[in-house]
């Protein structure tokens, strides 16, 4: 998932959250967990977000409903992010 020719990171808690992909964008810092079964929850993404209020966040899951990125496109993760700045 290298999207900006950088090298990705991760984000790891004290205890065992962990958020799969931390990207930049601009000013923005956009965590991505990333769920390969269906009806999967994403708490450390949740963990993630109460602790730093990222504007944007994103799931990449099997499960295709709102809010979710389908994970056979989030080669696409770009352009979701560029869709969500400008809303």
């Amino acid at each position: 998932m290298n999207l900006y020719r950088e090298t990705p990171f991760y984000w790891r808690s004290g205890n065992r959250a962990e958020v799969d992909f931390i990207v930049q964008n601009g000013a923005d810092i956009i965590p991505v967990e990333v769920k390969a079964e269906r009806a999967a929850h994403a708490h450390s993404l949740a963990e993630y977000c109460k602790k730093y209020e990222p504007r944007l966040s994103f799931v990449a899951s099997m499960e295709q409903k709102a809010g979710t990125i389908p994970l056979y496109m989030l080669w696409r993760l770009k352009a979701y992010i560029e869709r969500e700045t400008l809303a």
